[in-house]
């Protein structure tokens, strides 16, 4: 490390920085502390460098958000620590800065402590190293981008955020992206038995939560089930116990103690209890990044408040959240309250949803939420047919769904700030992304509906 502060100088100048990437992301400022003169110096840099800024004073567990900076003071870094024990571990956030000033604590020995559980902090000494700090910020460069994880989330329960995930995993995968969709709802079993009719072979979160290490993207993607080349990471029967399809496909065969399968066909802990050693659910999220756009099923967002740190894990993880707002008076104002929250941690999509049980119209929902409503998902009775047959893929070609849910495709690239009308590569004569374990999506058996 290099910098000037507590009777050590070095050449750099005022600020301190450990060997990092040079850009930190374009995302908002977080400033962890009490001391007034430490927040007011941080207020001015994020003013300087343009960037939006929430202060957190202690009294409860942090939001963190994934393009988030966050700067902590060197005396309250015991308290930011307090937070990051056991799972909880390294928040999903961008880079952290320890701040020092003269006659305070050490920095240094701060971010040595802070390392632990964040990687290599950057220090600077304020307000001496504040120019240094603003132009870092102000740089908004930033390293090559993993595949973006776009949560989807229901301001109350019953409104279909599972249909709602696999319906989007397959439009982003028609427009040629490669998309695994992920079921992170506690005492969720059998996603994918709601995209195929018969069992499908591949490895569930029983075989893959407590692995004494990060399995690799690419090798885990090519072992999930999958149906119309959209794989799903949910929890349910061993692979192993999996029934041949009707092509003869067996359950993917792992050795090398890459990805052992499950020794026995026993459930393992739902996804997001405490509990698991070794490899932890949302680690294992977080790995498809270099590989394919992640859609996670985060079920209600009651779910992922207090008094569990759901919320947390899952939520730092995603790059954009969509959220699932019911026409009722109680879900508009759930879904109110979980935007007040969520809405200054990373773009959030509000997408109407089910029957017009109150009524109020799209304005009205717009106007009571604070944002307009960027898609209308119409409420169609033929759809818990469709999760009991296992064609809910094929549901989401009904006439009536095809253009609300391209909106919402729309909603979210624009969000991630991709290009919405980047179409799918089969429209321009290629063929359909290839999943990992060499199965091609082809189109549905029964056809459109209409």
């Amino acid at each position: 490390m290099a910098g000037i502060g507590a009777g050590r100088t070095e050449p750099a100048g005022p600020g301190l920085s450990s060997a990092r990437n040079p850009g930190w992301g374009p995302g908002p400022v977080v400033a962890w502390g009490r001391d007034r003169d430490f927040l007011r110096v941080v207020a001015d840099v994020a003013a300087a460098a343009d960037r939006p800024l929430r202060v957190h004073s202690g009294g409860g567990a942090p939001l963190w958000g994934p393009l988030d900076t966050v700067i902590v003071e060197a005396e309250s870094v015991p308290d930011l620590m307090s937070h990051l024990e056991g799972e909880a571990a390294r928040p999903a956030a961008g880079p952290v800065v320890v701040a020092g000033r003269d006659g305070g604590s050490d920095p240094w020995a701060a971010a040595s402590e802070l390392s632990r559980r964040w990687g290599p902090p950057a220090v600077v000494v304020l307000p001496q190293g504040r120019a240094w700090l603003a132009d870092r910020l102000a740089l908004r460069e930033e390293a090559p981008a993993a595949r973006p994880r776009i949560g989807v989330v229901g301001a109350s329960g019953g409104i279909g955020t599972s249909a709602l995930a696999l319906w989007l995993g397959g439009r982003l995968r028609g427009r040629g992206n490669e998309v695994v969709v992920v079921d992170a709802v506690p005492a969720s079993v059998g996603l994918d038995a709601c995209i195929a009719p018969r069992p499908l072979p591949g490895l569930r979160w029983e075989d893959l939560v407590g692995l004494p290490g990060l399995p690799e993207g690419a090798a885990l993607l090519g072992t999930l089930p999958a149906a119309h080349g959209l794989p799903v990471l949910t929890s349910g029967s061993s692979s192993t116990a999996a029934e041949p399809g009707k092509d003869g496909t067996q359950a993917p065969e792992v050795t090398g103690g890459d990805l052992p399968p499950s020794a026995s066909g026993a459930l393992a802990p739902a996804p997001s209890l405490p509990g698991a050693a070794g490899t932890r659910p949302w680690d294992i999220a977080t790995a498809f990044g270099g590989e394919a756009m992640t859609v996670i099923d985060l079920g209600t967002a009651a779910g992922m408040l207090a008094p569990g740190d759901a919320e947390g894990r899952w939520l730092s993880r995603c790059s954009a959240v969509v959220l699932l707002v019911p026409f009722t008076r109680r879900g508009l104002s759930q879904a109110r309250e979980v935007r007040r929250r969520w809405a200054p941690l990373m773009p959030l999509v509000p997408v109407g949803v089910g029957p017009r049980f109150c009524d109020v119209t799209d304005a009205e929902a717009a106007r009571i939420l604070g944002e307009r409503l960027h898609a209308v998902i119409p409420h169609l009775p033929s759809v818990y047919a469709a999760y009991e047959a296992g064609h809910l893929l094929e549901e989401g070609q009904h006439r009536a769904l095809r253009r609300p849910l391209e909106d919402l495709a729309d909603a979210v690239l624009a969000a991630l700030g991709r290009n919405p009308e980047e179409r799918s590569p089969a429209a321009s004569g290629t063929a359909p992304p290839r999943h990992r374990n060499g199965r091609r999506g082809t189109s549905s058996a029964r056809g459109e509906r209409t």
